[in-house]
Parts: C-alpha cells; structure tokens; sequence
C-alpha cells in the first residue's frame, strides 16, 4: 500500500500542480509571442525555437512528473534526450545571464566609454533574451529536479528497481544501434534488459 500511497501523493502534490503550471506557461510563452511580439516577430527562428523548445520539454515533463511505468521503463532514451538538452540550456542561460549582469554592473567604466553600436545591441539582445525566456527555465527545472528525486526515491509503481539514469542509457540513446533495433527488432533499446517489478 506505500508504493500507491507514494504515487498518489506525487500525482496529487507534484505532477497535477506541475501540470497546471507548465500549462500556464505555456500560454504565457503564446501571449508574449502573439501580443508582445507581433506573432514571433513575424517568424523569428530564435522565438519559434525558443516556443518550440519549449513545448516539447514540457510534453516530455509530464510522464516523467507522473511517474508513468511505460516512460519511465522503456523510454529512457527520450529521458535522457530531454535531461541533457535541459542542462545544457541552463548552463547557457545562465552564462549569458552572468555576461550580461557583468556588462551591466561590473564592467569598467573606460570600458563603457568604448562602446559601439554592436556592443549596445549586444546587450539589448541579451536582455531581451533572458527575459523573454524566463517561463521556459521552470521547466528545465523540473526535468533535473524530478530525474535527481528518482536517482535517489526510485519509484515503486511497477518500476524498475533503478530508475535514475546511468551511462548505459546515454549509450544506448547514442549508438546508431539502438535505433536500428527499434527498426528491423521492432524493440526500444531498453528493452533488452530484464525489469524486475516490485510487487509483483
């Protein structure tokens, strides 16, 4: 009974109100971008990637977030997709948030004094940029903190017994193998191994 206790709980707590707030964010990425933007700035790569981006992260949150038996077992390799992308892009937004703060703060003021045209621009994107793009950091968030919490509270709802992610899965999302399999063996990479389900 603690295992579906614990779902419950998660499902309650966590996924229904992670939910709603990855739903709002979403219509808040809409909003800025339809009104704010003029329709992403009338097809701006960067915004529609950004929407995109975006989009898809949160899709992929919300099994992983629901603890789902399927995704979390035999999907690992969309898992571990998801987790990478989302620490490479905090670690790239918070670089640019960094240089940007510098810029604005801490740079010399002879520096300041050599400024061109481009470098105010550059500045101006940067801001524009990290603002825009605060919604989408939540869910970044959430991927790493939800795929931390099950490295160490392994889920216990006809689960694998170890449900973090290890360099086996990153392995087997990178060779070419894998999905060769999925092609010609009609089986996902993961699926060679055997899962040993607790409670059953």
């Amino acid at each position: 009974m603690l295992w579906y206790f614990r779902w419950i709980a998660n499902f309650i707590f966590v996924a229904m109100p992670w939910f709603t707030f990855s739903m709002v964010m979403i219509l808040v990425n809409v909003i800025f971008n339809v009104w704010l933007n003029n329709i992403w700035a009338d097809g701006n790569l960067l915004l529609v990637a950004n929407s995109a981006y975006l989009v898809i992260q949160t899709l992929l949150s919300w099994p992983l977030v629901f603890e789902i038996p399927f995704y979390l077992n035999e999907l690992k390799f969309f898992r571990t997709f998801s987790v990478v992308v989302s620490w490479v892009y905090m670690m790239f937004y918070v670089f640019v948030s960094a240089d940007w703060a510098y810029m604005l703060w801490l740079e010399p003021e002879a520096t300041y004094e050599q400024y061109d045209v481009v470098s105010v621009l550059t500045n101006m994107f940067f801001a524009y940029n990290i603002v825009f793009n605060l919604h989408i950091i939540p869910v970044n968030m959430m991927i790493i903190w939800k795929e931390l919490m099950l490295t160490f509270f392994p889920p216990l709802l006809a689960a694998d017994y170890d449900e973090g992610l290890k360099a086996d899965d990153f392995l087997d999302d990178v060779k070419p193998q894998s999905y060769l399999d999925i092609v010609t063996k009609g089986k996902l990479p993961d699926q060679e191994r055997a899962y040993s389900y607790q409670g059953h």
